[in-house]
């Protein structure tokens, strides 16, 4: 068995005190050490360690100067660019925390943590500022735009002690209820996130972090942090609007040599490769975010160069890093089933059965995290706070966290993650919570009864299947029903397919079977549009495209992609099918205007 590659002794996890004390000294000794080299860029922007300085400290002023010393909620309204980057920095050294505004989402969930954290200003970039100020309207709450600020005015370096024990951030996360949960994050549990960061991806000057990861999914701070406080560049990347078939060529142009993203996102990132393709500046190539396979870890040996690290392992919103192994390329063994790797060093996991007892050795049970830097709880959720966060049996400085996961130990030590105890799913590396659509989906009119659950498709990737007990009659309604829920939930909530049922399978004791739920019938859903048949050779190939890339069969040409079911990541891979069809670059944001086979056909015929 390969052994995990050397720690760095001044950033192990155990060691985040050092963090947790000397942020803002780091930071500020490696502006001075890289002062006009380039910090972060992507996506239009470009910064130097100088220039994120000088706008974080102006925004530290303009924050203070709003809202005072008492600590007090900051959106975040910033698209994935290196703005984030300024902001965030601005809020810590302010002494106040933040939250994400992601633009994307539907407005519905932008304003709940408005009135969740009970926020008292709004941060945005030039791009969103008309949606800032109608925000911060509805609120009655200020707004700053970070991209105003000026990058060539120094003003004194703000460099506050952080607490431990004061709040960070808030990272909203699927809730039951329908409504997101917002996770509690203190300094202690940011700093050791950071730690383990840089650690585990050997972060250094020479380190060109690429970061496609969004803020909204937490994750993404401790790889822009890391990079930040050890001197690298960090290179934003928005696949929602570059798709997913440009990523190869930014890897080598921009020469990244760490890139993490999540398993599915990567599988399909593997079907963009030809054989010839390789990305020789990598030096860490992380896939996180959900289970992975064997096969995941030797697909992508041919493109890399043998030296390259494969890290992976296991974290969730309330406890980040719980355990991560690394291999070098040309070390992958011949697993079966690929462990999540050894323990953090710095927390204790064990294993309980549904009595919270420890489970003899060998045995599967739940994953129990032990440790001092998990997250303080759930806002304005005691209830759920008290029943998942319990306190140590053994050391008062320390909590314990229920994670909801199976899991066993390998011999070696190494824990292999064996899936959700509950019907929590995890798609595409994003929780979901069930319960949360299915609220959504029965406050539509017409709908009597909902439940939600995860299919794995012919290709084995992981969808969402709403079933429905209805009382619709109307052809439109499903085509409604997809846009009332497009209005509520982001595009990772959204279900792919609809399957109508009389009544729901049932357990003995009454409760909703969901292993017995019939599969989805890979068929066109019946929409407010008649069936038209493609005409021509382009629409025949487009059809072929969508219902291969959609997973369904029967598709018209006027049909629009999002009332099949499509969604954001789905329209990339359709997009890299496309260009590689009719050997044409199309923007992904041609699907706004040309939702429907024929008007993509027009404009491939033009083109």
């Amino acid at each position: 068995m390969p052994e995990l590659l050397p720690d760095t002794p001044q950033f192990k996890s155990t060691n985040y005190q050092a963090i947790l004390t000397g942020f803002m000294q780091i930071f500020s000794d490696t502006v001075a050490a890289y002062p006009e080299k380039i910090a972060v860029t992507g996506e239009g922007y470009q910064y130097t360690y100088t220039e994120v300085r000088n706008i974080s400290n102006q925004a530290a002023q303009h924050i203070q100067t709003i809202l005072g010393s008492q600590p007090k909620a900051v959106g975040l309204m910033i698209g994935h660019n290196p703005s984030m980057a300024n902001a965030m920095l601005g809020v810590i050294k302010s002494g106040h925390y933040s939250f994400i505004m992601d633009p994307s989402f539907p407005e519905e969930r932008q304003r709940f943590p408005l009135k969740d954290t009970d926020a008292k200003l709004i941060i945005a970039d030039a791009a969103h500022t008309h949606l800032a100020e109608r925000f911060a309207k509805l609120q009655d709450i200020p707004f700053v735009v970070i991209d105003h600020l000026d990058p060539g005015l120094s003003v004194p370096d703000i460099k506050p002690q952080l607490d431990p024990d004061k709040l960070f951030q808030i990272l909203y996360t699927s809730g039951s209820t329908g409504e997101p949960k917002g996770v509690l994050y203190n300094h202690r549990i940011f700093a050791r996130s950071i730690a383990i960061k840089i650690n585990s991806h050997q972060l250094g000057p020479d380190s060109r972090s690429g970061l496609p990861t969004l803020f909204s999914f937490g994750g993404a701070y401790s790889t822009l942090l890391g990079s930040l406080l050890t001197g690298g560049t960090t290179y934003f990347y928005d696949f929602r609007s570059r798709g997913l078939l440009e990523i190869k060529d930014w890897i080598n142009k921009e020469k990244i040599t760490h890139f993490q993203i999540t398993g599915t996102v990567y599988r399909q990132f593997l079907d963009t490769l030809s054989e010839s393709d390789s990305f020789p500046s990598l030096e860490l190539f992380r896939i996180g975010g959900e289970k992975i396979y064997p096969n995941d870890l030797s697909a992508i040996q041919k493109h890399l160069h043998p030296n390259c690290v494969f890290a992976f392992g296991l974290a969730c919103s309330e406890t980040h890093s719980i355990a991560s192994h690394r291999l070098q390329n040309h070390q992958i063994p011949d697993w079966n089933l690929v462990p999540v790797g050894f323990p953090q060093d710095d927390i204790t996991i064990h294993l309980w059965d549904e009595n919270n007892n420890p489970v003899d050795e060998g045995e599967a049970g739940e994953i129990v995290v032990e440790g001092d830097a998990l997250a303080l709880g759930y806002l304005n959720d005691p209830e759920l706070t008290r029943a998942k966060f319990l306190p140590s049996k053994t050391d008062p400085q320390k909590r314990l966290y229920k994670m909801g996961d199976l899991g066993k130990f390998l011999p070696n030590g190494m824990l292999v993650h064996l899936g959700r105890i509950d019907h929590q799913l995890k798609i595409r590396g994003v929780r979901i919570e069930p319960e949360g659509i299915e609220n959504i989906l029965s406050s539509f009119p017409g709908v009597r009864n909902a439940a939600v659950a995860g299919w794995s498709n012919p290709s084995g990737e992981k969808k969402l299947v709403a079933y429905l007990q209805t009382n619709h009659a109307e052809k439109d309604f499903e085509s409604r029903l997809r846009e009332f829920v497009r209005s509520k939930l982001p595009s990772t909530m959204w279900p792919t397919y609809f399957v109508y049922v009389d009544d729901f399978p049932r357990t003995p004791n009454g409760k909703l079977d969901r292993l017995n739920l019939p599969e989805p019938d890979l068929i066109r859903p019946d929409l407010s549009n008649e069936y038209i048949a493609p005409h021509g050779e382009i629409e025949s190939k487009l059809v072929q495209v969508w219902e291969k890339t959609i997973g369904i069969k029967d598709i018209g040409v006027e049909d629009k992609f999002f009332d099949l079911g499509g969604d954001s990541l789905t329209a990339a891979i359709l997009f890299v099918e496309i260009e590689e069809l009719f050997q044409l670059k199309l923007p992904l944001s041609i699907l706004m205007k040309a939702e429907t086979i024929r008007q993509q056909a027009k404009i491939i015929a033009s083109t």
